[in-house]
C-alpha cells in the first residue's frame, strides 16, 4: 500500500476537537503566528479578545459608543445657536455655516493621525490621549469671543473626537468574529445615533438658559468624565499590539532552527518611531490611492454624509422660520426624528444585516461542500508515478491498494479500473482555503443586499422632507420625511462600515480614516451652501436636486459592490497588500 501526505507546520489540534472551534480557530492561531511572531495559547485563550466575557466586552463597547456620541453631539450642537453666535461675534451667515462645519473637517483628517498611531502603540493608549485633546480644544472655543478661535478650536476638538469615529469600529471588530459584526455595530451605535438628537437639544436648552458658550465647556466636562473611565476600565483590544508585546517578552532574539541544533542570531534593528509613524501615515493615503474598492466605500460614504449633514445644518433654522415660527428649544426638539432612525437601524437593522449574511453565507458553504464532494470523486491519482491531481484549492491525500485492502470505516472508498487494473482509493479531503468553519464562507459582498432598501429609503425620505417643508405641511410629515432619510442613511453607513471591516482586518482603522475623508470633506462643504441653495430655489426644488444627485449616484454603488466588489478588492495598485499592508 502506498500513502502520500504532505508535511505540514501547523499548530496540532487536540484529538478531540472542539465543535464550537472547528478548524477554523486553529488556523487562526496559525495566521496570528505568522504575521506577529507569537499567538495565543489556544482558541480559548482567555487573553484573546474573543473570548473575553460579554460584560467586559460591553463596557468597554459602552465606553467607546459615549466617546462617539461625544463626537456626534460636538457637531451638532451649535446649530441651534448660529444666530446668538453670529450676533456676538458679528461674523455674516457665511462665517457662521464655517463655523459649524468646519469640525468636520477635524472628523475628516483626525482619523489619519488616529489610526496611524492605534495601529503602532494600540488602541487604549490613543483613545484616552485624543480625549484629553478634545477637552482642551473644545474648553477653548468659546474664549475670548474671537472668531479665528472658535474656527481653529472647533477644528482641533474635531480631531481629537475624530478617535470616536476612528477605533469604535475596529475595537468592536477586535472583540467580535464576521458572524457577529452586526451584533457588535449594535452594540457599539445604540448610543452614538442618539447624539444627532441630544446635541441640538442641550445646545438649544443651554444657549436658552444660559449661553451658547456652555454648550462648550458642558461637552468638554463630560468628556474629561469619559476619559477617567476610559483610563480605569478600558483594556487595549487590539490583537497585534497585544501579540507584538507577548512574542517581545518571551524573547529578545530570533531562533532559527538548522538540523538538530537552534542558533539564535540577533534581530534586525528596530525601525525609529518616525520611520513608523511616516509608514502608518501614508497607509490610509495609499489605501485611498491604491485600492480601488476604498475608492468606492468612501463615494457612497461621502454622498451619503453630505446628504446628511445638508439635513443636519438646516433643520433646526427650518423651524425657527417663517413657516413654522417655533422657539429655539422646540425647533430643536425635531432632531428627536433622527434618533428614532438611528435607534430603528442599530437595534432591528443590525439584525437584519447579520441575518441576510448568515443565510448566503450557509447557502454558499453548503454549495461549495456540494462541489467538493463531486471532485473528491473526480480525483485521481497516477498508477505509475503517483502523482496527485488538486484540481479545487484542497489538499488530497490517497492510499491506493489492490482490491480487498481494508480500510477504517470513516474512509471513503472509491472503486476505479484504470488500464484493466481493478483499485480502491482512500480519499480523505483537508480544505487549504483559510475559511473559518464557525463563520461559514462568508464574503464582504455579503453585506450589499442590505444596502439596496437603504439607498431607497434615502431618496424618498430626501423627497418626502422638502416637499413637506415647501408647502409648509404640518411638521409631523416633515420629521417623518427627515426619519426615512436616515433610517437610509444610517443603514448605509453600517453596510459599508461592515463591507469594510471584514475586508481590511487588522487594518480596519486605516481603511476607515481612509474612506471617511471624503465623508468629512463633504460634511464641510454641503452646510456652507445648503442655506443659499434653500433660499434661492426653496426646500422642496432645492431637495429634488439633492435628491436626483443621490439617485445618479447613490443608486448603482450596491450594484458596483455586487457585481464587481470581489473583482475591486483584487486589485492593489503599486505595492499595496492585502488587508490592507502596504
Amino acid at each position: 500500500m502506498e500513502k502520500f501526505t504532505e508535511a505540514k507546520n501547523t499548530i496540532p489540534p487536540p484529538a478531540l476537537e472542539s465543535p464550537v472551534l472547528g478548524a477554523g480557530a486553529f488556523r487562526r492561531l496559525e495566521r496570528l503566528k505568522r504575521a506577529h511572531g507569537a499567538t495565543w495559547d489556544s482558541p480559548e485563550d482567555p487573553n484573546d479578545p474573543y473570548n473575553w466575557t460579554p460584560s467586559r466586552k460591553n463596557l468597554i463597547a459602552t465606553i467607546y459608543s459615549l466617546g462617539s456620541l461625544v463626537t456626534f453631539m460636538s457637531a451638532a450642537m451649535i446649530a441651534p445657536a448660529l444666530k446668538d453666535i453670529t450676533h456676538d461675534l458679528n461674523i455674516d451667515a457665511l462665517t457662521a455655516q464655517i463655523v459649524f462645519s468646519v469640525v468636520f473637517l477635524g472628523y475628516g483628517f483626525g482619523p489619519f493621525v488616529v489610526a496611524a498611531l492605534s495601529e503602532m502603540y494600540g488602541r487604549r493608549v490613543v483613545w484616552i490621549y485624543s480625549q484629553v485633546f478634545y477637552v482642551v480644544w473644545n474648553a477653548l472655543s468659546p474664549v475670548g469671543s474671537n472668531k479665528v478661535i472658535i474656527i481653529v478650536g472647533r477644528l482641533m476638538a474635531g480631531m481629537g473626537a475624530s478617535a470616536g469615529l476612528a477605533l469604535t469600529g475596529p475595537v468592536m471588530a477586535d472583540m467580535y468574529g464576521k458572524a457577529d459584526r452586526g451584533k457588535s455595530l449594535a452594540i457599539a451605535s445604540s448610543l452614538p445615533y442618539l447624539g444627532p438628537a441630544l446635541g441640538p437639544i442641550l445646545g438649544g436648552v443651554v444657549t436658552e438658559l444660559l449661553s451658547w458658550r456652555w454648550v462648550f465647556w458642558i461637552m468638554s466636562i463630560i468628556c474629561a468624565v469619559l476619559a477617567v473611565a476610559s483610563i480605569l476600565f478600558i483594556r487595549e483590544t487590539y490583537t497585534p499590539a497585544l501579540l507584538r508585546q507577548k512574542a517581545a517578552m518571551s524573547s529578545t532574539s530570533t531562533c532559527t532552527l538548522t538540523g538538530d541544533s537552534p542558533r539564535y542570531i540577533l534581530g534586525p534593528p528596530a525601525p525609529s518611531f518616525m520611520n513608523r509613524l511616516a509608514t502608518n501615515l501614508l497607509r490610509p493615503f495609499k489605501l485611498l490611492y491604491q485600492r480601488p474598492i476604498i475608492q468606492v466605500l468612501a463615494f457612497a460614504q461621502g454622498l451619503n454624509f453630505g446628504v446628511y449633514s445638508f439635513l443636519l445644518s438646516t433643520y433646526a433654522t427650518l423651524f425657527q422660520g417663517s413657516k413654522y415660527h417655533q422657539t429655539r428649544t422646540q425647533a430643536s426638539l425635531h432632531y428627536f426624528s433622527i434618533t428614532v432612525a438611528a435607534f430603528i437601524v442599530s437595534q432591528g437593522g443590525t439584525r437584519v444585516m447579520d441575518w441576510i449574511y448568515d443565510l448566503l453565507s450557509r447557502r454558499q458553504t453548503a454549495k461549495n461542500k456540494s462541489f467538493r464532494s463531486q471532485s473528491n470523486i473526480d480525483a485521481r491519482i497516477d498508477s505509475e508515478s503517483g502523482s496527485e491531481r488538486d484540481p479545487q484549492k484542497a489538499q488530497i491525500r490517497m492510499s491506493k491498494s489492490d482490491t480487498g485492502s481494508g480500510y477504517d470505516s470513516d474512509t471513503t472508498i472509491v472503486d476505479m479500473e484504470e488500464g484493466g487494473k481493478k483499485l480502491q482509493y482512500r480519499i480523505e479531503v483537508e480544505e487549504v482555503e483559510e475559511v473559518d468553519d464557525e463563520e461559514e464562507e462568508g464574503i464582504p459582498e455579503y453585506r450589499v443586499p442590505y444596502l439596496v432598501p437603504a439607498v431607497l429609503l434615502v431618496g424618498i425620505g430626501i423627497f418626502i422632507y422638502g416637499w413637506a417643508a415647501e408647502t409648509a405641511l404640518h411638521w409631523i410629515v416633515v420629521d417623518i420625511g427627515a426619519c426615512i432619510l436616515n433610517i437610509g442613511g444610517f443603514a448605509v453607513v453600517q453596510g459599508v462600515l461592515a463591507y469594510q471591516l471584514d475586508e481590511f482586518g487588522d487594518y480596519s482603522a486605516s481603511a476607515g480614516a481612509a474612506s471617511r475623508l471624503l465623508s468629512y470633506l463633504m460634511g464641510f462643504g454641503f452646510p456652507i451652501f445648503a442655506p443659499a441653495l434653500y433660499k434661492a430655489l426653496g426646500y422642496g426644488w432645492g431637495n429634488n436636486i439633492v435628491g436626483l444627485a443621490w439617485v445618479v449616484l447613490g443608486f448603482p454603488v450596491p450594484v458596483v459592490l455586487w457585481v464587481w466588489g470581489a473583482r475591486l478588492r483584487g486589485i492593489h495598485w503599486g505595492k499595496a497588500g492585502r488587508d490592507g499592508e502596504v
